[in-house]
């Protein structure tokens, strides 16, 4: 509705409600099957769970804002007068469905610790059924044992071994529990060394590897070789992906194992901050 106007404006998009932390906390709490009674006040108040006694919220003085506010309400009536907006999902139903999700994800980290491994490990994946595989729709195979110029060349065979593994359960075990579709990631080194720039298709096994990362490299042809060979056989949908090498945030800068540029940036940091 906003982006529809002919003039550009500000509108407050709110419910016009205030609720308290206690309110969220609570609210939160039942959705998983918590009652919360509270006991002391101001930095001494701590919830407490009504079934076992234990307290699972507490007030921590580190984490107050320097210029904390006392109340926060936003007037949306503009936005209702001029746009006709009204809100549709009210507190109780936004904390809710925070909840829910909150539950989904830690479910999913649950899984991997659980099971993560065991995917990995195994040199057939009767275990993936013995562990209660969780069905997914979808799934994004990301998971590889990667490295730098010099972890690649100094480890070869953990590298072609880890990863034939680590795409062979997973490929077959999401065919076999009928996954609805599979994304393998690749790696742009599968492509030969001296390819043409730019760098097409038909350059896949036109022409002979990089040495040193080559045995990484087939076992990602083998990952994208295998996908296309159970599309083929078995008309599992399982495609592939070749993203290139990226850098930021929570990546390896390891000086041995990772890559140039967060290696670089590794040893910049550590020049200027020395």
């Amino acid at each position: 509705l906003m982006l529809q106007q002919e003039t550009p404006q500000d509108y407050v998009i709110a419910t016009g409600e205030q609720h308290s932390v206690r309110e969220f906390v609570d609210t939160a709490a039942k959705e998983v099957g918590i009652s919360i009674e509270w006991r002391g006040e101001g930095e001494e108040e701590q919830g407490i769970n009504i079934e076992n006694g234990k307290c699972i919220v507490a007030v921590d003085p580190r984490y107050y804002r320097p210029t904390e506010v006392a109340t926060l309400l936003g007037d949306p009536s503009k936005a209702k007068n001029e746009l006709g907006w009204e809100p549709e999902v009210g507190f109780k139903e936004l904390v809710s469905e925070m909840a829910r999700e909150d539950l989904i994800e830690a479910s999913r980290e649950d899984l991997c610790l659980k099971h993560g491994f065991e995917v990995f490990q195994p040199q057939d994946n009767s275990q993936a059924t013995a562990s209660g595989w969780e069905k997914p729709d979808y799934v994004f195979l990301s998971a590889a044992k990667v490295g730098g110029i010099h972890a690649n060349n100094t480890y070869p065979a953990d590298f072609i071994r880890d990863n034939l593994q680590i795409q062979t359960n997973v490929i077959d075990a999401a065919y076999r529990h009928r996954v609805r579709k599979l994304l393998f990631l690749g790696s742009s080194c599968i492509y030969p060394k001296f390819a043409e720039q730019p760098i097409e298709e038909s350059s896949l096994l036109s022409s002979a590897l990089e040495p040193t990362n080559e045995f990484y490299a087939i076992a990602k042809i083998a990952g994208l070789k295998m996908c296309a060979a159970y599309r083929r056989q078995y008309g599992f949908d399982a495609i592939s992906l070749m993203p290139t090498n990226l850098y930021g945030p929570g990546d390896n800068y390891d000086l041995e194992n990772s890559h140039v540029i967060p290696a670089l940036i590794r040893k910049f940091h550590e020049a200027k901050v020395s």
